[in-house]
């Protein structure tokens, strides 16, 4: 059963599918993603467009690596806050893509690409009833 399945213009999407069982898959394809260095040089940012997300590392791989991981997490809590991924599909604010896209230009070591990540989230919540005190 799909929960949650868009599409963007730009050709990202999201697909959220749930089993009768509870085990949840998530689908993200094709989100833009801009890694650049941070305003002292002393760190890589990787701020995804369609997903407002952002992570850092020392190096590139390390700022992809802390992406993937980081994004993995957040789409986790989601899913265990609200039972979808729903909130979580949301771009990140103008100001931040007009911000990234001017130290992506100024600055050949950055680059753009687009990024999918598919992940399976296992949220079931086992509750016991205890007896009271006596």
């Amino acid at each position: 059963m799909a929960v949650v399945n868009k599409v963007t213009k730009s050709g990202a999407s999201a697909y959220q599918g749930i089993h009768p069982d509870g085990f949840q898959v998530v689908d993200i394809k094709n989100i833009r993603v801009a890694i650049y260095p941070n305003r002292k040089g002393t760190a890589w940012l990787a701020q995804g467009f369609e997903i407002d997300y952002i992570a850092q590392g020392k190096t590139i791989a390390a700022a992809k690596i802390a992406f993937e991981d980081g994004l993995a997490a957040t789409i986790h809590q989601h899913l265990k806050i609200n039972g979808d991924i729903d909130k979580l599909l949301k771009p990140a604010p103008v100001k931040i893509r007009l911000r990234v896209l001017d130290r992506v230009f100024g600055n050949p070591a950055a680059i753009e690409a687009t990024y999918s990540q598919l992940s399976s989230h296992d949220i079931q919540i086992e509750y016991l009833a205890l007896p009271m005190a006596a």
